[in-house]
């Protein structure tokens, strides 16, 4: 994981889960995904298939990692990743691997059996994790002549995902293989690259001037 410097890299956050009967600690690194015991440090296994610049942080559910990395010039190069196994598991557990025209800069989410992703122009995308196959995608437009993109990352609240834009609004929509829209909720004219945070019933939104908070107050 020794870095050289430069604009390749990783900037993806580490994420541990239980397999099997065992913790460990998924790396989205530069050109591959890779899989540490916490304890002791000691690598497990490692596939490659990404390319050398990583933003988002791997979507993780159903026994399948979903890990993508920004392909120069353009576009995205996403894989999904069948969990378990040890040392090079690129030829058994690798599933599938797609090139996207868009950037991904946010994590995305798996549910359903699909992975959701939001592109940096603000589409919403929901891919197959058995095949890659698209399911639907679709432009999320919020308020008038506010910038749609997103750099946020995806937060899932039962059977419906919250995906954030740069205007400030906030989509909810179905978690599902058909795309439903179930609301827009625009919060003000504030512009915002961060994701939400939930806690305690309440939705926490960090906008470029403001601290949000939106729920029943605590007690």
């Amino acid at each position: 994981m020794r870095g050289k410097g430069g604009f390749n890299g990783s900037w993806s956050t580490p994420v541990i889960i239980h397999v099997d009967d065992h913790d460990e600690l998924i790396v989205v690194e530069s050109s591959q995904v890779a899989s540490y015991d916490p304890k002791t440090g000691k690598q497990l296994w490692t596939c490659s298939g990404l390319p050398q610049q990583v933003f988002a942080s791997p979507a993780i559910g159903e026994g399948v990692l979903v890990a993508m990395g920004h392909q120069i010039p353009s576009g995205s190069q996403i894989m999904a990743v069948k969990l378990g196994g040890k040392g090079d598991i690129t030829a058994t557990n690798r599933l599938w691997q797609k090139q996207l025209p868009r950037e991904y800069i946010g994590s995305g989410i798996i549910a359903n059996g699909c992975v959701f992703l939001i592109a940096d122009n603000g589409t919403a995308l929901c891919l197959d994790i058995k095949n890659g196959e698209t399911k639907w995608q679709q432009r999320l437009k919020g308020a008038s002549g506010g910038p749609g993109g997103s750099w946020s990352s995806l937060v899932r609240v039962g059977d419906r995902l919250l995906i954030t834009n740069h205007s400030g609004v906030t989509f909810v929509v179905k978690a599902a293989p058909t795309f439903d829209l179930l609301q827009t909720n625009p919060i003000s004219k504030e512009k915002t690259c961060a994701s939400l945070a939930l806690s305690d019933g309440q939705v926490f939104v960090r906008t470029h001037e403001s601290l949000w908070c939106i729920g029943k107050a605590s007690h």
